[in-house]
């Protein structure tokens, strides 16, 4: 029986990742991360073409929550394949399969943003740099290491530090994000201080930040320290350093990614060398039919002569 990417891959890979942060295992949790986290192993390109190889390494219930953020994040690009596309367990491992879908993600990507000549042609040259632009900005939309930093960094800025006792919110300063509807398009989530005179959006409100330094500093100081603490501590967990993969101060997998090149690099080296001797190889038999031909057109020529022919 076949079934489509969407019926047999990512919906259920949630469902799963929900039953065990919901603890609905019980005991054999551990055992439902381990063998969930092997099956995605069979994902393994496409977690190294969004920079998630990391995921499948971390084998706790913090493991599992990255897992179904990463899942959630990339359903649409892991789903794009049609519906008559289909995974036939009979004749196809998993692993081959998700494998197979990465490389006709990435492909369709590549087909459908780069511009064909007549396509240029057409455009004038700051639309057709506003075009590569947009591909490249692109790049990094669906990118699960930037999504991870980018919710922490919210999750940090939205939250609560415990200041005498109270727990105060930057919104407490008179610092805040515009409405959804008012905010620009790449301000969504920008931070702007009221009464603040250069601000267009926000100059005509009370400057609570301003108040709030004049009356009581300590509390404006030790609201601030805490929040860069909390700021600092995320940042340093989601950079710190794993074995193999990424180092300290990273937001990215460079070990692996070093390594991987470093080891695409040897592996085309060896597939030159073998190309080189193949080509010497049958250059060195097509020589040796060569002069095998010559000298036989040479006898034929004698024979011919002997016998009286032309």
């Amino acid at each position: 029986m076949a079934y489509t990417l969407a019926e047999s891959g990512i919906a259920s890979l949630v469902i799963r990742c929900n039953n065990i942060i919901n603890g609905e295992y019980g005991d054999d949790t551990q055992k439902e991360i381990d063998d969930l986290m092997e099956e995605m192993k069979g994902f393994e390109l496409y977690l190294k073409m969004t920079r998630a190889s990391t995921i499948v390494n971390s084998r706790t219930l913090d493991g599992v929550k990255r897992l179904k953020g990463w899942l959630t994040a990339n359903a649409a690009s892991l789903t794009m394949v049609k519906d008559s596309t289909s995974i036939t367990n009979n004749n196809q491992s998993s692993s081959e399969a998700n494998a197979s879908v990465a490389i006709r993600q990435t492909i369709q990507v590549v087909r459908t943003s780069q511009l064909t000549d007549d396509e240029k042609d057409a455009m004038s040259d700051s639309e057709v740099e506003k075009y590569e632009q947009k591909i490249k900005d692109a790049l990094l939309r669906r990118d699960s290491n930037l999504s991870t930093v980018s919710s922490a960094l919210k999750e940090i800025m939205a939250g609560s530090v415990e200041v005498n006792g109270k727990n105060m919110y930057l919104s407490d300063f008179g610092i805040e994000t515009l409405s959804y509807f008012t905010a620009a398009e790449n301000e969504k989530n920008a931070y702007h201080i009221n009464g603040d005179a250069d601000d267009s959006s926000t100059s005509g409100n009370a400057d609570k930040l301003k108040s709030m330094i004049s009356s009581d500093p300590d509390t404006v100081v030790s609201f601030f320290s805490g929040l860069f603490k909390n700021l600092y501590t995320k940042m340093s967990d989601l950079s710190k350093s794993v074995e193999g993969y990424r180092s300290y101060g990273n937001f990215y997998d460079d070990k692996k990614m070093k390594s991987d090149y470093d080891d695409y690099k040897t592996k085309i080296s060896e597939l030159e060398k073998k190309l080189n001797d193949y080509e010497d190889k049958w250059y060195s038999k097509f020589s040796k039919m060569e002069t095998a031909l010559a000298k036989l057109q040479s006898n034929s020529s004698a024979v011919t002569g002997l016998l009286g022919g032309s």
